[in-house]
């Protein structure tokens, strides 16, 4: 996977302090991602994200109890529980009933248009 400038994606390094079981993809500074809120979206950056879980950064501090919905598109949705919060940076799991290929297969789609979108900005 290439970033928009053309530079190959590659995963964060998973040594250290790291305790991810799956590797992490940075991902192109602002891309994004739709929390659903009730009938509120709120726009995060997406900061990385793996086959587990994502990094984001939201926007202002909000309530983030429960099961949160991430729509990827057209109200397809990755669903996930807060795992760690930082102030506005938070880690979520991915709680996902669906299939592992369908879940991976909309983690992809979600990096990919945001890839696309981040190069017709440029």
């Amino acid at each position: 996977m290439r970033n928009p400038k053309g530079q190959p994606v590659i995963p964060v390094s998973i040594t250290g302090k790291d305790r991810r079981r799956t590797p992490r993809f940075d991902l192109p500074r602002h891309s994004t991602v739709s929390l659903r809120r009730g009938e509120r979206q709120v726009r995060c950056e997406l900061r990385d994200i793996s086959r587990s879980g994502m990094q984001i950064d939201v926007p202002e501090l909000l309530d983030l109890g429960g099961t949160l919905a991430f729509e990827v598109r057209d109200g397809e949705c990755l669903y996930a529980q807060r795992a760690w919060q930082n102030g506005q940076r938070i880690g979520v799991s991915f709680q996902s009933d669906r299939s592992e290929l369908e879940h991976m297969l909309l983690c992809t789609l979600l990096v990919l248009e945001n890839a696309a979108a981040l190069q017709q900005q440029a």
